[in-house]
């Protein structure tokens, strides 16, 4: 998902105090069905890295040693399509 910032040059932005109390029972119930789902993924996925950590834990240092190259690189390659997104089409 790409973010899309427009300035406004020269030009005013209406909002009032009022509008940041509206009532918004339909976009509240939208945000919790797409975000529990993304909640418990990642919490599955932070659970997944924690036991892995572990496990290399107990193999020694030599092993911990030997895997901090490769799995700094998985990182970075996980993250990267996150920092430069495709522009949409």
């Amino acid at each position: 998902m790409s973010t899309l910032v427009f300035v406004y040059i020269g030009r005013k932005i209406g909002c009032r105090i009022r509008d940041f109390f509206m009532k918004c029972s339909d976009l509240i119930r939208e945000y919790v069905r797409v975000s529990v789902p993304v909640l418990i993924s990642d919490g599955l996925l932070a659970i997944g890295d924690n036991m892995v950590a572990i496990i290399i834990g107990g193999m020694g240092g030599a092993f911990m040693t030997a895997n901090s190259a490769p799995a700094m690189m998985q990182r970075f390659q996980a993250y990267l399509p996150m920092a430069f997104p495709m522009p949409a089409a």
